[in-house]
């Protein structure tokens, strides 16, 4: 009997980083199971793209192929994601080999912990994800006490590592129990790294647990911020304004109105309030653009309405750092 192999293993030298190889072929098994020929190849640059260069882990390719493959296979687990905290204040009074020694030692630290149903990876300069496959497939009426165990067994692991690495640094995390519900790896990659970013400003750390709801929301806010920026990129595909009248007390005579800008999507065709687009325009740093499009838009509007009313007034807001920057670039054409 002829089977194949495909393996990785790493390679320890003293006091040196250790070296990934990958070993592949073909074994001939004898009658009783135990090989008796084995046929292949050995290799040291197989995973040059798939290791982080510092701590020697997995990094985020493998992540996202480990995943995808695991849920072709109905295997599903759990994700703690971990960051380094005050890394900038890190960077600006350490030098680059101090920096180095901290995430290699958060490495060592982590790699511990990996075992047939573990694993670790360093998927980006400062953060780490502990990926636990579960040891069983879940049943609806296993579900809550899976979770709950899961729940438990995340927090004692964090505080655990948090317990190791104290006396040099803290590291904030947040957890996501599951991935049966994610039928996009690299939707629930992204959509945790933002939870990460969000946890590292309100709770650092410490460990936050989130939901498959908070996937989908944060992925949501990150696909209508892409498509925001693009549509701002196509001359503002999709934005238009509408305006709200303004009467005089008593006579109710129209006297101006109020400029809103609105956004419909061309991909869902969902109407977004400004609640929703406005703050991820300012992330994304187009918030002068958009004031310059709205106020482009009410002076062609105002002009045409003047021919019938020529004491009309129209309001256009702005915040003051976007009025700043609106008036400069005013001041600049005219």
């Amino acid at each position: 009997k002829v089977e194949e192999y495909n393996f990785n293993y790493r390679l320890f030298a003293k006091e040196e980083k250790p070296v990934w190889v990958n070993n592949r072929g073909s074994v001939v098994e004898k009658s009783d199971g135990l090989p008796s020929i084995l046929v292949g190849s050995i290799s040291f640059d197989v995973l040059e793209n798939k290791i982080n260069e510092i701590t020697g882990l997995y990094n985020r390719r493998v992540l996202l192929s480990d995943v995808r493959r695991h849920q072709a296979l109905n295997k599903y687990g759990s994700f703690m994601f971990l960051s380094l905290d005050k890394m900038a204040k890190v960077y600006s009074e350490h030098n680059g080999e101090y920096v180095t020694s901290l995430i290699e030692l958060c490495g060592k630290v982590l790699e511990w912990y990996i075992s047939d149903r573990v694993n670790v990876y360093h998927v980006e300069d400062d953060v780490f994800v502990v990926y636990s496959l579960y040891d069983e497939e879940e049943t609806e009426e296993s579900a809550e006490a899976k979770e709950q165990e899961e729940e438990s067994r995340i927090l004692a692991l964090f505080e655990e590592i948090s317990n190791k690495l104290k006396t040099k640094l803290t590291m904030t995390a947040v957890a996501y129990l599951g991935n049966k519900a994610i039928a996009n790896a690299k939707e629930m990659y992204i959509a945790t790294l933002k939870e990460l970013s969000k946890a590292k400003y309100y709770n650092r750390s410490k460990l936050t647990f989130i939901s498959k709801e908070d996937i989908k929301e944060k992925f949501e806010e990150i696909a209508l911020s892409e498509e925001l920026t693009q549509s701002v990129a196509n001359d503002f595909e999709g934005f238009y304004a509408v305006y709200q009248p303004q009467f005089k007390n008593g006579s109710f005579e129209l006297i101006g109105a109020e400029a809103l800008m609105r956004y419909k999507s061309a991909i869902t065709g969902i109407e977004h309030s400004p609640v929703e687009f406005i703050p991820l325009l300012s992330q994304a740093g187009l918030m002068k653009d958009a004031g310059i499009w709205i106020l482009k838009k009410s002076l062609q509007q105002v002009k045409k309405w003047r021919e019938f009313i020529p004491n009309l007034c129209l309001n256009v807001n702005f915040s003051l750092k976007s009025l700043k920057a609106v008036a400069s670039e005013i001041i600049k054409a005219y």
